[in-house]
Order: structure tokens, then C-alpha cells, then sequence
């Protein structure tokens, strides 16, 4: 590999990393823009639902209960939740869209430029958005098309409201307070209510939609460029998955079968182009998990919530120094499993887990044998015991 050659691997690294991160700043952008859509729809709803419930009758909150809407009043309550749900969908998926598509065509640009800045010679022109984005939605993400993985949120949602009122008239709540639990307590920010889980849903996909399209841009501009190899590139910091930690770093052939991100919902992999070694610097975050207060189930219970890790930009200045937070960079060659092996043991034991990282530590599992890789889905001990009997004794005994 030549210098000039070297030097441009290095450049397209710190491009796409850089890149990255810009990216989730997009996103967050977005999904921002979608909740305070949702804001706006469910305000309307909360007053039109709260006028409907004190007409009820007690035989008509025991026939819907029961699914019946023989009633004007029962057809107008559901009526207004069908139509909350339904122009949910309508406006959430057209803004979604909107946004998709203008990512399409930007991501598509995006890796064309990028190309022509470390390559020599002529580079076709970037693919346009209107075919990047019909193959985005026609590329399934998890089994689900974009289409579905949208509809999930109006969905799920109006599945939220039936549950919580029939489950309010079964405990005889009062109207007021059936209202509330949907929408939660300005107190506690309004977090506390079924809703909430929508909020949090739309969040998910909204990433993961843009996610799927960004990939899906530079795969088929990656085809029509004529990159011949691809190499995965995972986030180095703790939020990110053992399955894609292990993949980081691997090189595939980039016209056959491979692991293409997201692999997960709210997954932040990708695949670059590889040349060669790979040079530059790529950014890490290192940290323990933190708490952060309470968090609040599909049915707004409120619950202590785990220590977990957290985005730099969701934590307070305590928190970070709490988290023993730190950020720098490496060489971009660095996989997750090297930088793992240079993070502090206490790190190292909270992102595996104290089993795993004992295997880990003192056994040479390498970090692709905790986690099953066509599904993603982590191994539990006992799986693991029964693949490895042999290492397990060796390690822990009998």
C-alpha cells in the first residue's frame, strides 16, 4: 500500500466516522420533530376523550369493556380514538417519508463524493433519490417494511388507549384520572403516562428508519461505484451490542452475502469502503453506567431505574464524572476487541457481565461467541456451557 494510498484510507475513516455522528444529530433533529407532533395530536385527543367519558353511563363503560359500541356515545368514543390513531399514522408516516427522502438523496451524494475524493479517475454520477429510497423501502429491516415499522407506532398506540380505559372502568377510576394515566403528570414531565411509550417508539423508529436508508444508500452506491470490499464499523463505546462489537472491524465482499446494519433497532453500525489497512482515527467513549432516577412502564408504573449507559449529550456533568466518562480517539485500524482489551477491568466486567467477562479475561472467548450472529440474540451461560463444556470446567469448575 502506498503512502497516497494510506493517506486516503485514512481520510475516508475520519470522513465516515465524523460523518456518523452528524448523522445521529439529524436523527435527533427528526425525532424531535415527530414528538412534538405527537404533542400536539394527543393534546386534541385528551380534551375530546375526556368530554366523551363523562357521557358514559355505567352499562355503557361495562359494554365497552366488553367491545361493544351499540350506543352514539360508545361509536363517538371510538370514533375519536380511531381517529387520534389514525391521523397519528397519516401525519407521523408523511413526515417520516418526507424525511427519508431527503436523506436518501443526501446519503447517496454523500458516498459518491466521498469515493471521488480518495479514488482516481471518473466516478459515475450520485444514484438519485427516488431510486435509493425505492429500495429502501423495498429492503426489509427485521422482516418489517419501512411501511410497517411507521404503522407500529399509530398501532401499538391505539392498542395503548383501548387497554388503559377498559382497564380504568374495570377498577372504577374516575375520568380524570383515566385521562391522566394516559397522559401522565406534568410533575413527572408527563413521562408517567401510557403514552409515554409512544414517545419512546417513535424514537425508535425514527432511528432505525434512517438508519436502514442511510445503509441501504451506500450499499447500492457502494455496487454502482464499484467498491469491491466493504469493512463494519461499529461505535466504540459501551452502548454498543456485543453482536455488532464482535463484527467490528471485519471485512466482507461487498457484492456477497454479509451483515448489513442496522442490525438492531436504534443500531449506529456501518459499512465503509476498505482498500486496505485501515488508517486514521476514529473517536471512542468510555464510561461506567450511571443512574438516572425512575423509569415508567407501558402501563406507567413508575420504577427505579437499572444503571445503565447513557449518550454523552444525556448526562449531566456529575453523571460524567460519576461514569468516569472518557473520550479520545484511536487508530482507526483499532477494532471493538482491542479497545476493549485497553478499557479500565471495571469497564471490561460491566459491558460483558461478570460471567462473561471472566470467560472473556481468563478462557479466550473471543466476543463473537457471545451472541448467536445470524440472529444477534446474547447467549445465555447455559448455551454457552453446552458449547463449551470443556472451557467452562477449566474456568469455573464442575
Amino acid at each position: 500500500m502506498t503512502s497516497d494510498e494510506r493517506a486516503a484510507q485514512a481520510a475516508l475513516i475520519e470522513a465516515m466516522t465524523s460523518h456518523t455522528v452528524w448523522l445521529q444529530r439529524a436523527a435527533t433533529a427528526q425525532v424531535n420533530e415527530s414528538r412534538a407532533l405527537l404533542d400536539t395530536l394527543a393534546g386534541r385527543f385528551y380534551g375530546e376523550l375526556s368530554s366523551r367519558l363523562d357521557n358514559l353511563t355505567q352499562a355503557e363503560r361495562m359494554a365497552f369493556m366488553a367491545g361493544r359500541y351499540h350506543t352514539s356515545r360508545l361509536k363517538g368514543l371510538r370514533n375519536v380514538i380511531e381517529r387520534f390513531a389514525e391521523t397519528l399514522d397519516s401525519d407521523f408516516r408523511q413526515l417520516s417519508i418526507d424525511g427519508l427522502e431527503r436523506l436518501a438523496g443526501y446519503e447517496a451524494g454523500y458516498a459518491r463524493d466521498l469515493i471521488a475524493r480518495v479514488t482516481d479517475g471518473d466516478v459515475p454520477d450520485a444514484l438519485g433519490a427516488a431510486v435509493v429510497m425505492r429500495q429502501a423501502m423495498q429492503t426489509p429491516v427485521f422482516g418489517q417494511m419501512v411501511d410497517e415499522l411507521l404503522a407500529d407506532v399509530s398501532e401499538r398506540t391505539r392498542n395503548q388507549v383501548y387497554s388503559r380505559l377498559r382497564q380504568g372502568f374495570a377498577d372504577g377510576d374516575a375520568n380524570s384520572n383515566i385521562v391522566r394515566a394516559l397522559r401522565g403528570t406534568k410533575a413527572l414531565g408527563f413521562k408517567d403516562g401510557v403514552l409515554n411509550w409512544t414517545q419512546r417508539n417513535i424514537e425508535t423508529a425514527v432511528r432505525t428508519a434512517r438508519a436502514h436508508t442511510s445503509n441501504v444508500a451506500y450499499d447500492e452506491s457502494y455496487r454502482v461505484l464499484g467498491v469491491r470490499e466493504v469493512r463494519f464499523s461499529a461505535t466504540l463505546d459501551m452502548r454498543t451490542t456485543k453482536r455488532c462489537a464482535a463484527l467490528d472491524g471485519a471485512v466482507f465482499d461487498a457484492e456477497g452475502q454479509h451483515p448489513k446494519p442496522p442490525l438492531h433497532y436504534n443500531c449506529r453500525s456501518q459499512l465503509v469502503p476498505h482498500f486496505d489497512s485501515a488508517g486514521g482515527k476514529r473517536p471512542f467513549v468510555s464510561s461506567l453506567k450511571v443512574r438516572s432516577g425512575y423509569r415508567f412502564t407501558e402501563d406507567g408504573e413508575r420504577v427505579a431505574r437499572s444503571p445503565h449507559y447513557r449518550s454523552i449529550g444525556n448526562m449531566t456533568a456529575k453523571q460524567r464524572e460519576d461514569a468516569k466518562l472518557k473520550v479520545g480517539q484511536v487508530d482507526a485500524s483499532t477494532s471493538y476487541a482491542q479497545w476493549l482489551k485497553r478499557q479500565p477491568a471495571e469497564a471490561q466486567r460491566e459491558w460483558l457481565g461478570e460471567s462473561r467477562y471472566k470467560l472473556w479475561r481468563d478462557g479466550n472467548y473471543e466476543l463473537s461467541r457471545f451472541s448467536d450472529p445470524r440472529t444477534g440474540r446474547e447467549y445465555s451461560l447455559d448455551e454457552l456451557r453446552a458449547r463449551d463444556r470443556a472451557t467452562f470446567a477449566d474456568i469455573f469448575g464442575n
